[in-house]
Protein backbone atom coordinates (compact mmCIF):
# COMPACT_ATOMS: atom_id res chain seq x y z
CA UNK A 1 0.00 0.00 0.00
CA UNK A 2 2.59 2.23 1.04
CA UNK A 3 4.36 1.97 -2.56
CA UNK A 4 1.13 2.48 -4.43
CA UNK A 5 0.89 6.04 -2.34
CA UNK A 6 4.51 7.24 -2.80
CA UNK A 7 4.05 6.28 -7.15
CA UNK A 8 0.24 8.12 -7.27
CA UNK A 9 2.44 11.05 -5.22
CA UNK A 10 5.28 11.36 -7.42
CA UNK A 11 2.56 10.96 -10.74
CA UNK A 12 0.76 13.96 -9.20
CA UNK A 13 3.72 16.54 -8.48
CA UNK A 14 5.28 15.47 -12.06
CA UNK A 15 1.74 16.14 -13.39
CA UNK A 16 1.72 19.16 -12.18
CA UNK A 17 5.36 20.40 -12.73
CA UNK A 18 4.56 18.90 -16.57
CA UNK A 19 1.66 21.17 -16.87
CA UNK A 20 4.23 24.38 -16.02
CA UNK A 21 5.48 24.33 -19.53
CA UNK A 22 6.44 27.70 -19.35
CA UNK A 23 8.15 28.10 -15.67
CA UNK A 24 10.02 24.59 -16.17
CA UNK A 25 11.23 24.99 -19.77
CA UNK A 26 10.79 22.54 -22.85
CA UNK A 27 13.91 20.11 -22.10
CA UNK A 28 12.48 19.28 -18.78
CA UNK A 29 9.02 19.12 -19.51
CA UNK A 30 9.86 16.65 -22.94
CA UNK A 31 12.18 14.88 -19.71
CA UNK A 32 9.60 14.76 -16.91
CA UNK A 33 6.94 13.91 -19.78
CA UNK A 34 9.01 10.30 -20.55
CA UNK A 35 9.26 9.90 -16.59
CA UNK A 36 5.32 10.36 -16.21
CA UNK A 37 4.81 7.72 -19.32
CA UNK A 38 6.62 4.98 -17.42
CA UNK A 39 5.08 6.04 -13.83
CA UNK A 40 1.72 5.91 -15.23
CA UNK A 41 2.26 2.49 -16.58
CA UNK A 42 4.12 1.35 -13.17
CA UNK A 43 0.58 2.92 -11.48
CA UNK A 44 -1.64 1.09 -14.22
CA UNK A 45 0.51 -2.43 -13.74
CA UNK A 46 -0.34 -1.82 -9.71
CA UNK A 47 -3.97 -1.43 -10.33
CA UNK A 48 -4.37 -4.02 -12.39
CA UNK A 49 -7.04 -5.80 -10.24
CA UNK A 50 -9.10 -2.60 -11.32
CA UNK A 51 -9.01 -3.97 -15.24
CA UNK A 52 -9.83 -7.67 -13.91
CA UNK A 53 -12.82 -6.60 -12.21
CA UNK A 54 -14.60 -4.59 -14.64
CA UNK A 55 -16.76 -7.81 -15.89
CA UNK A 56 -17.93 -8.75 -12.30
CA UNK A 57 -20.08 -6.78 -9.79
CA UNK A 58 -22.97 -3.98 -10.23
CA UNK A 59 -22.86 -1.21 -12.78
CA UNK A 60 -24.69 0.93 -10.47
CA UNK A 61 -24.52 5.04 -11.32
CA UNK A 62 -21.76 5.39 -8.93
CA UNK A 63 -19.65 2.52 -10.97
CA UNK A 64 -20.80 3.76 -14.13
CA UNK A 65 -19.36 7.34 -13.24
CA UNK A 66 -15.98 6.43 -12.21
CA UNK A 67 -15.51 3.95 -14.62
CA UNK A 68 -16.01 7.19 -17.58
CA UNK A 69 -13.99 9.09 -15.76
CA UNK A 70 -11.25 6.34 -16.22
CA UNK A 71 -12.16 6.33 -20.06
CA UNK A 72 -11.78 10.06 -20.55
CA UNK A 73 -8.18 10.02 -18.03
CA UNK A 74 -6.98 6.97 -20.16
CA UNK A 75 -8.28 8.43 -23.83
CA UNK A 76 -6.42 12.24 -22.83
CA UNK A 77 -3.29 10.55 -21.37
CA UNK A 78 -3.48 8.71 -25.01
CA UNK A 79 -3.68 11.67 -27.09
CA UNK A 80 -0.99 13.62 -25.04
CA UNK A 81 1.65 10.72 -25.78
CA UNK A 82 0.80 10.03 -29.32
CA UNK A 83 1.07 13.74 -29.69
CA UNK A 84 4.24 14.25 -28.17
CA UNK A 85 6.96 12.60 -30.35
CA UNK A 86 5.36 14.54 -32.99
CA UNK A 87 5.74 17.99 -31.59
CA UNK A 88 8.96 17.00 -29.46
CA UNK A 89 12.11 19.40 -29.76
CA UNK A 90 14.29 16.96 -28.16
CA UNK A 91 13.93 14.08 -30.29
CA UNK A 92 14.41 15.66 -33.38
CA UNK A 93 12.56 13.83 -35.95
CA UNK A 94 12.11 16.44 -38.15
CA UNK A 95 8.00 16.03 -38.37
CA UNK A 96 6.09 19.24 -39.70
CA UNK A 97 3.33 18.62 -36.87
CA UNK A 98 0.14 20.51 -38.30
CA UNK A 99 -1.05 22.97 -35.42
CA UNK A 100 -3.76 20.96 -34.94
CA UNK A 101 -1.06 18.02 -33.32
CA UNK A 102 -0.23 21.01 -30.82
CA UNK A 103 -3.42 21.53 -30.05
CA UNK A 104 -4.50 17.90 -29.45
CA UNK A 105 -1.55 17.45 -27.07
CA UNK A 106 -2.19 21.29 -25.02
CA UNK A 107 -6.34 20.12 -25.37
CA UNK A 108 -5.26 16.52 -24.01
CA UNK A 109 -3.03 17.89 -20.72
CA UNK A 110 -5.75 19.96 -19.89
CA UNK A 111 -8.82 17.32 -19.98
CA UNK A 112 -6.09 15.00 -18.34
CA UNK A 113 -5.68 17.68 -15.52
CA UNK A 114 -9.89 17.99 -14.63
CA UNK A 115 -9.69 13.87 -15.06
CA UNK A 116 -6.85 13.46 -12.46
CA UNK A 117 -8.95 15.67 -10.39
CA UNK A 118 -12.16 13.96 -10.58
CA UNK A 119 -10.13 10.64 -10.54
CA UNK A 120 -8.63 11.47 -7.39
CA UNK A 121 -11.66 13.27 -6.01
CA UNK A 122 -13.56 9.96 -6.61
Amino acid sequence: MKLRMIVDTVMLVLFLAILDYRQIGSSHHEIFGMIFFVIVIFHNYLNRQWYKSLPRGRWNWDRRFTFLIDVVLIGSFLAVMITAPLISYKLSLDINAPLIVHRIHRIGGYVMLVAIGLHLGI
